[in-house]
């Protein structure tokens, strides 16, 4: 997979490299993109220092999963500002919904185990936090795992070349 030109988000913090034809979808604060949104998803979020970082993030998913493991969390100094990269795997339980269905009536969906695979970077620029990263569902096929893991790669923070 080659790599298509740089986006500068989040007012230059971080830049990154999607496949050729690809753009993040910009929403307020969040950008995403994703090869196959059934199954996962590359996000970056923007927002101020005081909005939470890494140790905000796992206390959620320690609150809400039925297990978590945290794989990797390491500080680090990338292209002149402090990067912290976690890594972790959740499972959870998701409630029983009722869907409204057309002319089938109604469906149920949920009630099932989902787990999944989240790695992110939280950058510490000037005036703001950034998060970049995926989570994706363990069970998703092998090439959207790969896709997200070599966007996440190819990642540059601050003056990065």
């Amino acid at each position: 997979m080659t790599a298509g030109d740089p986006v500068q988000v989040a007012g230059g913090v971080v830049r990154v490299q999607l496949p050729p034809g690809q753009t993040l979808d910009q929403r307020d604060a969040v950008a995403r993109w994703s090869p196959d949104p059934a199954a996962g998803a590359f996000t970056v979020v923007s927002g101020a220092p005081q909005d939470g970082g890494a140790d905000e993030l796992l206390a959620a998913e320690r609150a809400g999963a039925e297990e978590d493991a945290v794989q990797r969390d390491e500080e680090t100094v990338r292209g002149g500002l402090s990067v912290r990269h976690v890594r972790y795997t959740s499972r959870r339980h998701t409630p029983r919904v009722v869907l409204a269905g057309g002319d089938t009536g109604p469906r149920h969906g949920g009630d099932e185990d989902v787990s999944s695979l989240s790695e992110f970077y939280f950058v510490a620029g000037p005036k703001r936090l950034v998060r970049v990263g995926y989570t994706v569902a363990t069970d998703a096929p092998a090439d959207v795992r790969e896709a997200l893991q070599h966007v996440l790669a190819g990642v540059r923070v601050g003056d990065e070349p």
